[in-house]
């Protein structure tokens, strides 16, 4: 039996110094430890560089009340509440017959203005031409007299003095008749008044069309925005009126006039100004990205329960969507600086040696060499490389394990 246990403490003894001995040689021959590197690859890009600041906003979507300005009974509506609607559709309309008559009438009226025009000229024209003639002949009578009275005059004791005396009259009765028609012709050429009052009725008559093709467009109430239908107040059948103390017919939402206001902190209000870029994000469009610019800024102040003082900022959207409706929220970045389609890489992957800003390259054969490079604007993650890189070339990111 103890031979038996000897034998098992000899083979143990035996397996425990090979095991020690291979032990000893993998370890004589392992490579020696030491921190090893780890790197991301980057391909250097052509893209935006823009720093600014954020803040909450909130969406507002202006909304036109529109009503009829007339009275009347409602003929037709033809867009329901919820409806989306284009600028210049028809909304609703009213009976229109009595509108449709007045406009007819003054039609005519104008029509007969006009026909008492042309013979009114007509008749001025034929007026003209005898009073010319009248004056024509008048001025020939009046020759043909002093033909016989000047000799007279001249040699008086050649003709009896009776004659004498009856041509000097009726010389003088030619000139008087002549002058008077003369005077009257003038006045003629002058113009006529019947015409004048003629043409002062013309224009009443046109007047009246105008006012009655008016009153029967407005019996048609057209969407002035597109937008959607917010409520219709009446029916088919019933009276609407054009006073301010009724209800409006339809409430439209204006898509084109929608806006976001933002809280602004006093700090960073200073930092903005009219028409300054704005972009938003909503959490109802996640991933689509909102242009607009600064429209105005509330002089007045709001004061929060904590006491932090802000701005409301109003903003308008470039890219009005109706997907956005009033009051959803968003963030809004407002943009101080931005450049456009340059060379970008990760800050991470720019290293100051020896007061110059260095990168890692990786070319194509798979060497990685270092690059010297200029930097221009920052936004804290990514910066624009001035100098030195590509796009599509690869740049090393390292890590310490």
């Amino acid at each position: 039996m103890i031979k038996k246990i000897l034998r098992v403490l000899v083979a143990v003894v035996v397996l425990c110094g090979i095991g020690i001995g291979v032990y000893a040689y993998r370890a004589q021959n392992a490579p020696v430890s030491s921190e090893i590197d780890s790197f991301k690859e980057v391909t250097v890009r052509q893209g935006d560089i823009k720093i600014g600041f954020d803040a909450d906003g909130k969406a507002y979507l202006p909304v036109i009340k529109l009503r009829f300005p007339l009275s009347g009974q409602l003929k037709n509506v033809m867009f329901e509440t919820g409806d989306k609607i284009k600028k210049g559709d028809i909304i609703a309309k009213l009976e229109d017959k009595d509108y449709v008559n007045k406009l007819e009438s003054a039609r005519i009226n104008y029509q007969q203005a006009v026909v008492k025009l042309e013979k009114t000229k007509q008749q001025y024209a034929s007026e003209l031409i005898s009073e010319k003639s009248k004056l024509d002949n008048l001025q020939y009578q009046q020759d043909s007299i002093a033909l016989q009275y000047l000799p007279m005059e001249q040699i008086p004791d050649a003709y009896p003095r009776q004659e004498i005396e009856s041509k000097r009259a009726a010389y003088e009765n030619a000139k008087a008749a002549y002058s008077s028609a003369l005077q009257a012709y003038n006045l003629l050429v002058e113009g006529s008044k019947d015409i004048e009052l003629d043409e002062i009725s013309i224009k009443q008559a046109e007047a009246a069309v105008k006012s009655a093709e008016d009153s029967l467009t407005d019996t048609i109430l057209k969407s002035p925005v597109d937008g959607n239908i917010l409520s219709v107040a009446y029916n088919p059948g019933e009276m609407v009126s054009s006073s301010n103390d009724s209800n409006y017919l339809a409430v439209v939402s204006d898509v084109k006039g929608l806006g976001v206001t933002a809280l602004v902190s006093e700090l960073d209000v200073a930092k903005t100004e009219k028409d300054q870029k704005v972009e938003m994000e909503f959490e109802a469009s996640e991933g689509q990205t909102f242009t607009g610019k600064v429209l105005s800024i509330d002089p007045l102040p709001v004061t929060d329960s904590s006491g932090i003082v802000s701005y409301t900022v109003n903003i308008g959207i470039d890219n009005a969507s109706d997907k956005i409706l009033d009051g959803m929220t968003c963030i809004v970045s407002f943009v101080l600086k931005e450049k456009k389609n340059v060379i970008v890489v990760p800050n991470t992957s720019v290293k100051v040696v020896e007061r110059k800003q260095v990168v890692e390259v990786k070319e194509k054969s798979g060497e990685i060499v270092a690059k010297n490079i200029k930097t221009g604007l920052t936004d804290g993650s990514n910066v624009e490389v001035i100098e030195g890189l590509e796009a599509g070339e690869v740049v090393i990111i390292r890590a310490k394990n």
